[in-house]
């Protein structure tokens, strides 16, 4: 059997199956002597690695076909593929070198898929099977909280879909696993991708994404990755596996437990940390490696800093570890951590004897008086703080062999697979793998639910077997030694919770011990450091203290401010010699000494750094020292060297120097123009130079001082000027007197002088949001008399944000109160410590017709909110006048309130489905907007761009629901400041056409809102996603009369006006909107209205229709507007109302007419079809679609009485 297409290479065939199909070929039946030998390959059709063979007998020409496999094949090369760690390109690779056919990337797409989708729900069924293990092993043991929810302790850390080599952290993707100490398993694991190339490639193309799976669900830095994931595990944790992690077990390179700490994934439960003992000293031995190789220290004695002494510290550590961990003597183990470096430099006097035997005494070596040795001591000290973890003896190496398997699936990290979800399954691919050490056998048993092939569990068996040979033969790693930089989010320098107490005591007591020194110690100190900045002993020291130049720093920070800025500054503060005014201090600070000395003759000695005898943290290093024992500090500020010493004043060059005349002062640029104070008569205006009423600005300080000179009274004052917003200023001022100097004059200013507030009138400030939210809200209020609370007086939000409307109740039982309804505009807000400032302006909603100054509508507020579950309060205190003297609490004031919101979100109804399908919703025309709110519960009313908002509902309750096509409603309606009850009817009359119809009084009971009737317009809405439907009224029509031809008529000159010869010379013209005939839903679809003349022809489609009574409404829009659904496209689109009548027409016969009218805004009931309107047409039917005009013609012509006669009976049929 000679097949007749050669070559074509080999093919993956199921043996059993193809050998069976061909014998049941051979043995067709027919009058022919066929078998085996007549058999002809013909042809084959493949996808992938999965073909069809085509066979004919050569004798009968009988035809059949036979597939290489009934399994798919090409699914299970592309899980055997992605199990490997490789993806299309290596397996293409591989099927062309053994000559089978290649996989098209929509194959391989579309098989990855599926393989994707498989691991990610069998990953999610190991992970709930570990947690139910870790659950009963933890409830056997009795390791459980008071609610009786288990305790167990977990191992955590996390990897990215690319190496960073400790350099670069800035992967596409990373992946974070949460595992169970006791049984090793995956309990968690979810992936951060923050890259998505659909997305990427649509924004580089300035483009809107194609439809897609989206897999992108991070945004920020790489390296928080793990710390994010993590905490989100923690969270899910009872949820998921009802578990507690109680505890768990990390390296320090991640910011995760500070995360965890603050998030707060169980109450009442802190979760504790422990460090992985192979982190911890691995970390170790590489910061003292690294001070072997900085060359900041002498060579001699870094020479004594050796790997060997490195490593038998170590092990002195690794011994102390084994000895106490039994015992759990964290305290012996912290002093023998202490004492593994002088034991490891043959100094024994601290060694345990249990560990260390040896007697000998080596301190005569000057390495031990060395900057080198102190920064030894320093790095070991700081080990010794993670004693209570090192006690525990765990590391997280589990986790990291977790690590490894997904490197192992991702290719070693040398494919970028984060571009879709490849990365994800892979991970989850892996999760399989490390849990049951059987990844594909374990998918075919759970999607498929069939045992696997014997292939899969040779293959899965024998791998098994190589680990266990593998954990006999344990080898080794190499390990080699990289710096690092700087990074907040992973690494040695990464957000931690602080010290527990007890351990942060002992590090500051040995802390201070290990700075303590004699005084011959001190005064060397002082010889060695003389060149200052130039001394690398000087710049290590200075960071172990405090000196001069940073003590004013730490006295004077706010308790309530963070130290972390702080701290670092003095730690690891870069160089900043290469800026230019510091290399000229620097330069000219001998220049400046020699000066010093010459004009006042004396002698001034260099010196170093200083250290105090009783407090050794605090340290001086001042520029000289005189033989009478007085200090020098030099500053040479390059600003005048450059210009002079006046340029340098005048451009605020020199801040702790002011030239008292004749140098520049200004008022901020933001403080010019008109500010309203109280008691003051018109407005004070301010420009750069001078503050109406108060002077001319003669000197400043720069920050918040201005000496102001009054020339009217020829005096000076000083003015002390608070911006609190840009339309809040505060000043305090001292008496107009004699000119001195400007902290004189200012120190006389007490801290009870009178505080003065300007508010901001020109130019117009703008309002700013009100701080209170969510409205409405109850409150009480209290003048002093007492607090009216019954009945509860009522804040309400406007549209406008900036706006509220209180309505104050008069409570009979409290004296002074009425009723009442002022409008809040919010202007200003601000905040001192935890203090909030509101500043707005009052008006009398019920007085509008009377005249307010600024007197009566400037208040300002202090005011505190309170959150508690769903209820949100704000207690608010209110000036008696306009200003903020007084005010210094929100509960004391000239008048407190007490606001609530009012929490009826349960009682809230929601709009239907059928109405918020489309969240937004347009008028006709396009001019109005009507968005209805993710919770469905809210409608907003605004124009078209959505820059004003005119009316929001709220719907309130259902009062009738009919078949989802009428819903009748009450709702809460904002409009401006007002706001009341109204009823609301929504009709459905297509799918993506609405009718409105709102009632036109405000109710304050919602019962009385649809007591009445409604009698407002309706309006009518269509969606953005319009979908054509068949019109009604099919036929064919001629326009015997429209709105056009009467007002053409109207303004044309009359034909009997003309002459024969005008008549003949007059040119045809085409009028805008005439036309001759009509056709009605008789396109393929049945959905369009087209009219027609002589010169154009103008078409819609229908979009809905319905009927009300002898009148039609249809919804169309011009067809070639028309746009996909869901294009997104601004609809616009008229509303057509007809109605049908009979008239007889000159012979007596009956005739059907047709009036039309089109409206561009909604479907007004008011307009008369084919009277009035933006279009109005009369057309009488001229036939079905399926006749044509040509043969209703001849026919009308032939023969009139019947033509007539049928147009009668439609007519009537229709009317029926």
């Amino acid at each position: 059997m000679e097949p007749e297409v050669q070559d074509i290479g080999h093919r993956i065939i199921d043996v059993n199956h193809f050998v069976t199909e061909l014998i049941k070929f051979s043995e067709h039946k027919s009058l022919f002597n066929c078998g085996l030998a007549t058999l002809k390959f013909e042809s084959e059709h493949h996808i992938g690695l999965q073909s069809e063979f085509t066979y004919i007998c050569s004798l009968c020409g009988y035809r059949n076909k036979i597939k290489s496999s009934l399994a798919d094949v090409n699914k299970d090369a592309v899980a055997g593929v992605m199990a490997a760690g490789c993806g299309l390109v290596q397996l293409n690779q591989f099927l062309s070198g053994v000559g089978l056919p290649n996989m098209s990337d929509f194959t391989y797409n579309k098989m990855h898929n599926d393989i994707c989708d498989d691991w990610e729900e069998t990953a999610w069924d190991e992970m709930k099977k570990a947690g139910d293990r870790e659950k009963e092993a933890a409830i056997k043991e009795g390791r459980l909280n008071k609610d009786g929810i288990p305790l167990i302790d977990v191992i955590v850390d996390g990897c990215w879909c690319k190496r960073s080599y400790r350099t670069n952290y800035a992967a596409l993707s990373g992946c974070a696993a949460i595992i169970g100490r006791r049984f090793g398993q995956v309990l968690y694991m979810c992936v951060k991708n923050k890259y998505c190339c659909i997305c990427a490639r649509a924004e580089k193309k300035k483009e809107t994404p194609k439809e897609h799976d989206c897999y992108k669900n991070f945004n920020g830095a790489s390296t928080a990755m793990e710390s994010t994931i993590i905490t989100e595990g923690f969270k899910q944790s009872i949820d998921m596996h009802g578990l507690i992690y109680s505890r768990f077990i990390a390296d320090g390179d991640s910011s995760t437990y500070a995360k965890i700490i603050n998030a707060r994934p169980y109450p009442g439960i802190t979760v504790t940390k422990i460090y992985c003992r192979n982190h911890l000293l691995r970390n170790y031995s590489n910061k003292l490696l690294q001070l072997a190789s900085n060359t900041q220290y002498i060579t001699a004695d870094r020479k004594n800093l050796t790997q060997k002494k490195i490593l038998r510290s170590r092990k002195y550590i690794c011994d102390a570890i084994k000895l106490h961990k039994e015992t759990k003597n964290e305290d012996g183990l912290y002093k023998d951590i202490n004492a593994s470096v002088f034991h490891a430099f043959d100094i024994h006097e601290n060694c345990n004897r249990q560990l260390c035997q040896h007697m000998g005494l080596d301190d005569t070596n000057p390495f031990f008086g060395s900057l080198l040795w102190q920064k030894i001591k320093t790095v070991v000290a700081q080990l010794a703080d993670k004693a209570h973890s090192l006690i525990e003896d765990v590391d997280s190496n589990v986790v990291e062999r977790f690590n490894g398997v997904i490197a192992k699936m991702v290719g070693g990290k040398r494919i970028n697979y984060a571009q879709r979800r490849s990365y994800q399954a892979r991970c989850a691919g892996a999760l399989i793998s490390f849990n049951t050490g059987k990844l594909l056998s374990t998918v075919q048993r759970k999607v498929y639910g069939t045992s696997p092939r014997l292939s899969i569990k040779k293959h899965e068996n024998a791998i098994n077997e190589k680990r266990l040979k593998a954990k006999l033969n344990i080898r080794k790693k190499n390990r080699t030694l990289v710096p690092r930089r700087l990074n907040l989010d992973y690494g040695e320098v990464v957000d931690k919770p602080d010290l527990d107490k007890d351990t942060l005591e002992k590090a500051k007591k040995t802390f201070v011990q290990n700075l303590s020194k004699t005084n011959e110690e001190r005064k060397e100190v002082e010889k060695r450091t003389i060149l200052q900045s130039e001394s690398g002993e000087w710049l290590e020291l200075r960071r172990n203290m405090l000196t001069a130049s940073n003590f004013g720093k730490v006295i004077k920070r706010k308790q309530t401010n963070s130290c972390q800025n702080l701290v670092k500054n003095l730690l690891y503060k870069p160089s900043i010699d290469h800026v230019q005014s510091i290399s000229h201090g620097k330069k000219y600070e001998k220049v400046a000494l020699e000066q010093l000395s010459s004009m006042h003759n004396i002698i001034i000695n260099n010196c170093g750094l200083y250290i105090d005898e009783k407090y050794p943290f605090l340290g001086a290093t001042p520029d000289g020292l005189t033989t009478s024992d007085l200090l020098v500090e030099i500053k040479c500020p390059i600003a005048p060297f450059k210009n002079g010493i006046n340029d340098a004043i005048q451009n605020k060059k020199m801040h702790f120097y002011k030239k008292n005349n004749g140098g520049g002062c200004n008022f901020p640029e933001g403080w010019t123009g008109g500010w309203f104070q109280s008691g003051i008569p018109g407005l004070i205006y301010i420009n750069s130079t001078t503050m109406q009423g108060k002077g001319e600005c003669a000197e400043t300080d720069a920050n918040d001082k201005f000496l102001v000179y009054d020339r009217n009274e020829d005096c000076y004052r000083c003015l002390v000027i608070h911006e609190k917003h840009k339309y809040v200023l505060q000043y305090k001022e001292t008496y107009c007197g004699q000119r001195d100097s400007l902290s004189t004059m200012c120190e006389s200013i007490t801290g009870d002088a009178a505080l003065y507030s300007m508010f901001r009138k020109e130019p117009r400030p703008l309002p700013e949001p009100c701080p209170f939210h969510p409205a409405p809200f109850t409150f009480t209020y209290s003048r002093g008399s007492g607090d009216c609370a019954n009945p509860p007086s009522r804040a309400e939000s406007c549209t406008d944000d900036s706006r509220l409307l209180l309505r104050y109740m008069a409570c009979p039982d409290v004296p002074g109160t009425e009723s009442n309804v002022e409008e809040l505009i919010c202007l200003a807000t601000w905040k001192e410590g935890s203090t909030r400032y509101l500043v707005g302006l009052i008006s009398q909603v019920q007085r509008r017709n009377s005249i307010s100054t600024d007197e009566d509508m400037y208040r300002c507020f202090v005011y505190k909110g309170t959150h508690a579950d769903k209820s949100v309060s704000y207690s608010i205190a209110q000036s008696g006048d306009a200003t903020c003297n007084g005010l210094t609490s929100p509960t004391e004031g000239s008048r407190t309130m007490k606001l609530t919101n009012i929490d009826d979100e349960h009682n809230r109804c929601h709009f239907p489905s059928w109405v918020v399908e489309h969240h937004k919703w347009f008028s006709l025309d396009h001019t109005h907007q009507y968005h209805f709110t993710t919770k469905n519960a809210t409608l907003k009313i605004m124009n078209v761009d959505g820059s004003f908002e005119e009316k929001r509902l709220v719907c309130h309750s259902i009062l009738e629901h009919k078949d989802k096509k009428l819903v009748k409603l009450v709702a809460h309606l904002t409009r401006g400041c007002e706001s009341g009850h109204v009823c609301a009817v929504v009709w459905r009359r297509a799918g993506g056409v609405l009718e409105l119809q709102l009632g036109g009084s405000l109710h304050d009971a919602p019962h009385h809102a649809c007591a009445d009737q409604i009698y407002a317009p309706h309006v009518t809405l269509i969606s953005t996603s319009q979908f054509p439907s068949r019109c009604p009224m099919p036929g064919r029509y001629t326009v015997v009369d429209s709105l056009a031809d009467r007002r053409r008529r109207r303004q044309q000159i009359t034909i009997d006006e003309m002459t024969g010869e005008e008549v003949a010379e007059r040119p045809v013209e085409c009028v805008m909107g005439h036309y001759d005939s009509a056709s009605i839903g008789c396109g393929a679809a049945q959905d369009t209205i087209e009219f027609q003349s002589a010169c154009t022809s103008t078409a819609y489609t229908c979009y809905g229709s319905w009927r009300e009574g002898s009148r039609g409404m249809v919804v169309a829009g011009p067809a070639a507007a028309q746009g996909p659904a869901g294009s997104g496209a601004r609809p616009h689109a008229l509303c057509f109302i007809y109605t049908t009548y009979v008239r007889n027409d000159s012979y007596g016969m009956p005739v059907q007419y047709l009036s039309v009218s089109a409206v561009s805004r909604s479907c007004d009931r008011a307009v008369l079809p084919g009277l009035a309107g933006d279009k109005a047409y009369n057309l009488t039917i001229n036939g079905t679609c399926e006749q044509s005009s040509k043969y209703n013609s001849v026919g009308s012509r032939a023969c009139p009485a019947l033509a007539l006669l049928a147009l009668a009976t439609l007519a009537a049929a229709r009317v029926r």
